[in-house]
Formats: structure tokens, sequence, C-alpha cells
């Protein structure tokens, strides 16, 4: 139980911070393993079911869009706001590609912490780009695309999948704050699809599942709050600050885990 509500903890404060929930899920556990305390690295199964919760704290978020979304046959705004989810989600089949390739970097903190460095690479262009004005309801199918084809890089754990895809936003103009909003409605679909996915591969027996059940609804809870903080750190400073931590956890990583 102690494993589930810490990976419930880390899930929620990770996930939509752009710092890598899949690169905490693997430190953290070491870094707690070298101070002394017992705590596993879940399975790539396990991290996905974790996701489930974060699913249900960005619906909460955002449920006006998927207000929106729900009125597919009667509102163009809704039907313009599809296309862009879908085109934004196509890409992410590659994933099944390299899913072997994924499975194993679950495991290596080294892999972990080189692919946090390019996290931190990726939100120091950025803040560069936090300039931009553009808002989603003006974005094209083209603009998703790419932001989807940003998301894939996501599928290798210590890269940020809100890092990638909020820059890329911001790199087709849109604002810093309409980047976030299309690249937590862009988690929907990928989260959801990867939850469904992982509960075929869990033990779903109720005293197997039930701690894996409370990390869900620790991460609902903390992620919400997390999306709450990232919108206020993003309009008053930018990415910076999230560029600075994931550098200093790479650093651990390579040099202490």
């Amino acid at each position: 139980m102690i494993n589930a509500v810490t990976w419930g903890i880390i899930q929620g404060l990770t996930e939509f911070l752009p710092v890598s929930s899949s690169g905490h899920l693997v430190l953290v556990p070491a870094l707690l393993s070298e101070m002394g305390l017992s705590v596993s690295t879940p399975s790539l199964a396990q991290s996905a079911f974790l996701h489930l919760g974060t699913l249900v704290a960005v619906v909460f978020f955002y449920r006006r869009d998927v207000g929106v979304l729900l009125r597919f046959t009667s509102s163009a705004k809704a039907r313009h706001l599809w296309g862009l989810l879908i085109v934004g989600t196509a890409p992410a089949a590659l994933g099944l590609l390299v899913e072997d390739l994924v499975e194993s970097a679950q495991d290596s903190t080294t892999a972990v912490s080189v692919a946090l460095g390019f996290t931190t690479a990726v939100l120091v262009v950025g803040q560069r780009l936090g300039g931009r004005t553009g808002r989603l309801e003006k974005a094209g199918l083209r603009d998703g695309w790419w932001v989807g084809v940003a998301q894939v890089l996501a599928f290798m754990p210590g890269v940020s999948r809100s890092a990638v895809t909020i820059t890329a936003g911001m790199a087709r103009g849109l604002s810093p704050e309409e980047a976030t909003r299309y690249s937590f409605l862009l988690a929907v679909p990928a989260i959801a699809a990867a939850g469904v996915r992982s509960m075929t591969r869990m033990d779903l027996a109720p005293e197997a599942l039930g701690p894996d059940l409370v990390g869900l609804g620790v991460a609902a809870v903390v992620g919400y709050l997390s999306i709450v903080g990232l919108l206020s750190v993003i309009r008053r400073i930018g990415l910076a600050p999230f560029g600075a931590y994931t550098a200093a956890l790479a650093v651990v990583g390579l040099y202490i885990l």
C-alpha cells in the first residue's frame, strides 16, 4: 500500500508538470532505496494504470471543453476540436513499434536521466517561445499533427509529454496557456488508451488490484492540484523553473544513482 500511495503522489505531481512522470517513477524509488527506504519501481503496466487517475483530473479540470466535444453534431467548434485531437493523437500509434525499447528503458536510471536532459533542452526552447498569442480555436490540422509528432517522443521514460507538446504548440504559434490546454486535452485519448491497455496486462484480482486503485485515486487528487499549479507558474514565470529542476534531476540520476 505504501508503494501505491507513493506512486500515486509521484504520478499526480509529475504527470502534468513538464518534468516527466515516467522518469520520476523510475528515479524516485531508486533514490529512496539509496536512502534506505523500501519503495519499488512500478511495472510499465502499473505506471500506465496510474495514468487513469490523472485522466480523471484533466477531464474534470477541462470539463467545459469535454462538454463542447460531446456536442459534435451541432457545434462547429466541437468538430474543429475533434479534428485537432484526432490528428494530434494519430502519430501515437508509432509507440507500439518501440514498446520493447520503452520497457527496457523503464529499468535504466541512466537512460531515464539522459532523457531528462533532453526534456531540459526542450523546456529551454519553450521558455524562448513564451511570447506567442495564438488560440486553439484558430489552430489548423497541420499544427495539431506536429504537436502529435512531438508527443511520440514522450514514449521514452524521462521525456516529458507535457514539455514536448506544450513547446511544440508554442512553436506552432499558440500562447503558453493555449498550448497547455491543447496538451492536456490531447492527453485524454493517449492516457485512456494506455490505461485501458495496461489493464489487460495486470492482475485484476481484488487483493492485487486494491493497492493500485488507491494509487489511482491519489494520482487523481494530486493531479488536479498540479494542473492548477502549472497554469499559475506558466502565466507568471514560464517553463524555466521546470527546466532547472529536470537538469538537476538528470545529474542526480547520472552521478548518484
